[in-house]
């Protein structure tokens, strides 16, 4: 075997405060190969990231380490700042989850990568652009020479992924970081970015670390699996090894906890006898923009009902106009057309004070726990926030009411008097869970409430919404890209695309049996381990 690319012996990080020492990495060994992809699976807080900051030198200076990391066979712990930056890009580069955040908004793409690239490689602009424009079409990036003249809000996720790994081709790295790459995207640009991280290891000889907590993803991309835990390694196996076998119980855990679509034997017939009374209809809804002069239909004549106490999951890709209907609903933009009826109330004819009285019986839950939460508030006051707003309780009944709640979603009381910060991913979910259900609710509107969340916290979360809808008889409507995860959620479905609804129906009826095109495109996108029973 070829020397490894990436080399890391017995790799130490440690923090320290004023009271004590924190060890967030304890001991980690690993290498990577040429040509080869090791995935890295573990909850929030394992080690994950740190350990990937480390190989980048990003960390160096602010913690205590120990061990060795080599990169192309050079000792970087204790480098200079300089060798660093040298190293960065041409040898080892990092690919982000949230892909804007290594963009800067006010320039073009011409304005920012071919100088990159250029220093990179000690070559000219002008052929840095050349490079750019052949490694935009390697990776399938379509109009390359437009792509250039574009701003980085022009692109998609998924599109801005390709530019980035577009990147680390033309600057010829030997070791890509990706650091949940795939998290921010639909399920179908998922698909295509892992099939072209893939193919570029494998043409270019790269060495990939794919750090993840979509387990599914990595037994599509990794050759082997390490398992974090704690700041520590507790498991290694080649990845098909790994995915019929695992040693630790913890590895079994992530196993048990992947959503699963389930099959059934016989599709029936589409029947969907809900007896409940309709609670929310939306009525020939379109929405239109307008932008350059020009008219853009995001969505276009959406009809439904939502059943007082049903489940109901809204799916489709990024851009499908999900979240705009969501807005929509709970009337935080207003429709270009149509009518949004709530118990029997039209609410585009009512007054903002109407409205108010409309919204208390709206909770929303949404995908990023981290900017869900004001962090310059305490648990208790971002809680009892819509019972101060919304209500006339006493100080003594919002007191009790918050207790209750907190409880109720697997929190301490003491956790009230804390602020967001001191929480992982999955306790501030819990908490916006919390606010959400607070003021009794008759409808809660989740949008991608599990997406930044790893394996084991979210199936926590999933099992406590339905505890929770079971016990409350709260009506949900689930926005989602992961249709494994909507199977365990939602009754009925709709599949939006394009600012249309292209099909309805049960559950498991359209996974099991899709009529659409695009929904088979959806389901066919799902990782393969998804579909086991």
């Amino acid at each position: 075997m070829s020397d490894s690319l990436l080399e890391i012996n017995n790799l130490s990080v440690s923090y320290k405060n004023q009271l004590e020492k924190f060890d967030v990495v304890k001991n980690v060994s690993l290498s990577i190969y040429e040509g080869e992809i090791l995935g890295l699976i573990g909850e929030s807080g394992s080690g994950k990231t740190q350990l990937s900051l480390s190989c980048l030198g990003l960390n160096h200076g602010r913690s205590e380490i120990e061990g060795s990391i080599k990169v192309c066979g050079s000792e970087i712990i204790g480098s200079s700042k300089e060798t660093m930056q040298k190293k960065l890009g041409s040898e080892i580069a990092m690919i982000f989850q949230n892909p804007m955040t290594s963009f800067n908004p006010f320039f073009k793409i011409k304005d920012q990568l071919p100088d990159i690239l250029a220093s990179k490689r000690n070559i000219s602009y002008a052929s840095a652009i050349e490079e750019l424009i052949s490694a935009f079409q390697e990776v399938s990036l379509t109009s390359p020479e437009i792509a250039l003249e574009k701003y980085p809000h022009e692109f998609s996720g998924g599109q801005l992924q390709r530019i980035m790994i577009a990147l680390a081709v033309a600057c010829e790295t030997k070791i890509i970081i990706a650091d949940e790459p795939t998290t921010a995207l639909d399920v179908t640009n998922q698909a295509q970015i892992i099939k072209l991280l893939k193919s570029i290891v494998k043409k270019y000889s790269i060495g990939l670390l794919f750090i993840s907590h979509d387990l599914s993803s990595m037994f599509e991309l990794a050759d082997k699996i390490f398992v974090m835990r704690n700041g520590e390694i507790i498991e290694k196996a080649c990845a098909d090894k790994f995915k019929h076998a695992q040693k630790h119980s913890y590895s079994k855990l992530l196993i048990d906890s992947l959503p699963r679509i389930s099959k059934i034997d016989k599709v029936t017939e589409i029947k969907e006898e809900i007896d409940s009374p309709v609670l929310l209809e939306a009525k020939n809804i379109s929405k239109i923009y307008k932008s350059n002069g020009k008219e853009v239909s995001i969505l276009k004549s959406i009809n439904f009902d939502l059943h007082k106490g049903e489940s109901l999951a809204l799916v489709g890709g990024s851009g499908s106009g999900k979240t705009t209907l969501a807005m929509i609903l709970i009337q935080l933009i207003r429709q270009t057309h149509g009518e949004v009826i709530f118990k029997d109330v039209t609410l585009k004819k009512e007054k903002n004070s109407h409205l108010q009285s409309f919204r208390k019986n709206i909770g929303v839950v949404f995908q990023n726990p981290y900017s869900s939460l004001n962090p310059r508030m305490k648990i208790f006051d971002i809680i009892a926030e819509p019972l101060k707003e919304m209500t006339n309780l006493t100080k003594e009944e919002i007191e009790s009411k918050v207790s209750s709640i907190i409880h109720s979603v697997g929190l301490d009381y003491e956790h009230l008097s804390r602020y967001p910060s001191e929480f992982s991913g999955g306790q501030r979910q819990r908490i916006a869970i919390a606010r959400a259900f607070i003021n009794e609710p008759e409808l809660i509107i989740l949008d991608e409430p599990t997406a930044s969340l790893d394996l084991t916290t979210q199936t926590k979360i999933i099992k406590l919404l339905n505890d929770l809808r079971t016990k409350t008889g709260t009506t949900f409507l689930f926005i989602s890209h992961d249709l494994a995860l909507v199977d365990t959620l939602a009754k009925r479905i709709l599949v939006i695309y394009n600012g249309q609804i292209i099909e309805s129906g049960l559950t498991k009826n359209v996974l099991n049996s899709p009529s659409h095109t695009y929904t088979k495109v959806l389901i066919d996108s799902i990782p393969s381990f998804s579909k086991i029973i």
